[in-house]
């Protein structure tokens, strides 16, 4: 139960941030393909009479620049163009592309359940129940369940997200901020919970 525990507790809580840093970006992508021109949307360059070198490069978004133009980050070479809007043909995920990234989201939060829950077995081993180290892992790991959006898992993100902001409160100041955002946390899985109720 030393420093190698610790050190394994730690790899492990980096992976579940990994897949919650992966989860995001998908989402992002799946809200963006949904809507014109937002942020994070993929695009095509398409239609440019002068700098014909970059019709049919692919990127993505950035912002809206006006009404008729657009910022946009091309893959190749991370150069960032102001383009019309004509110039803009948007990549809108097909179906089979959007079943392929919530089976990604499904797997991600997966595998950052099963990280966070071996993270919390150790940390509880090494530190108790009592530790502010615990207490991150319960949050962590409640987040976790939190993100799959389904009704179980949300039940068992409420009552993981409760334990965290109760050794919370024990172990650390009464302004922590990490007392707000497990509150927060807990207050949002409760309103999701509801929904599901």
């Amino acid at each position: 139960h030393g420093n190698g525990s610790e050190n394994i507790a730690i790899c492990l809580g980096r992976i579940s941030t990994i897949c919650c840093r992966q989860s995001r970006a998908i989402k992002t992508s799946l809200d963006a393909s949904s809507s014109s021109y937002s942020p994070g949307t993929r695009m095509r360059v398409e239609g440019l009479k002068n700098q014909t070198q970059w019709n049919g490069l692919e990127g993505v978004v950035l912002k809206q620049a006006g009404g008729s133009r657009v910022c946009v980050r091309l893959d190749q070479d991370n150069k960032d163009f102001r383009l019309k809007l004509e110039n803009v043909y948007l990549l809108v995920a097909t179906v089979d592309e959007r079943k392929e990234l919530f089976a990604q989201l499904q797997d991600l939060a997966e595998e950052a359940i099963t990280s966070q829950t071996e993270s919390l077995r150790i940390q509880v081993k090494v530190k108790g129940t009592k530790h502010v180290n615990t207490a991150c892992d319960y949050y962590n790991l409640g987040s976790a369940f939190a993100r799959t959006d389904k009704p179980a898992e949300t039940r068992k993100a409420v009552s993981l997200l409760t334990k965290a902001c109760k050794i919370l409160r024990r172990v650390a100041a009464t302004n922590s901020p990490d007392l707000l955002k497990y509150r927060q946390a807990l207050e949002h899985a409760e309103v999701v919970l509801a929904r599901f109720d």
